[in-house]
């Protein structure tokens, strides 16, 4: 009878699934967590006790801060940079080009930084324009608004003054004044 042996890694080493594929050059924090068909590449920088969850795509240069979880199936490109306590939903995509085309030899980066704390929802496609303006899109949902549109939606509308009756109004909201 044969007996297998549990392997206990130290407290504050990464631990790294075998199907992950990271690059060497890449720098990973104590205590993260890399799971079932991560892609990382050269130069990307995680941060400790974080979570990149199965097939997420890291790619170079990336900076990822401390206790960040990403959820399945996230692409995160070169350009991005999620500070500490980020969340992110499953299959979001951080896109770094204002303007993608196939072939391009004008192509410039448009930095994305994600501040500390966010949280992006699932299927949210992320990117920012020239003028580094956040930029929610609908179009990987079929006839449906996702999450962090609807919410960017709302504090549009809730910004606009004089645009009829209040929500809080119509609803009966007691507003308490102090």
């Amino acid at each position: 009878m044969s007996q297998e042996r549990h392997v206990t890694p130290a407290a504050d080493a990464p631990v790294i699934h075998p199907t992950a594929d990271v690059d060497p050059r890449a720098s990973i924090g104590a205590g993260t967590r890399v799971w079932h068909r991560v892609h990382i590449r050269e130069a990307a920088s995680i941060g400790g006790h974080c979570t990149i969850s199965k097939d997420v795509y890291v790619d170079a240069g990336v900076v990822i801060g401390h206790r960040v979880k990403i959820q399945n199936g996230v692409s995160v490109y070169h350009g991005v940079t999620l500070e500490d306590d980020v969340f992110v939903g499953p299959h979001a995509a951080f896109t770094n080009d204002s303007t993608p085309r196939a072939f391009s030899t004008d192509w410039n980066v448009v930095p994305t930084y994600v501040r500390r704390g966010a949280s992006i929802g699932a299927n949210a496609a992320v990117r920012f324009d020239e003028n580094l303006n956040f930029v929610p899109t609908k179009k990987r949902s079929a006839e449906k608004i996702d999450g962090i549109v609807a919410g960017v939606m709302a504090c549009g509308l809730a910004m606009v003054p004089g645009e009829g009756p209040s929500v809080y109004e119509t609803r009966g909201i007691l507003e308490i004044e102090v």
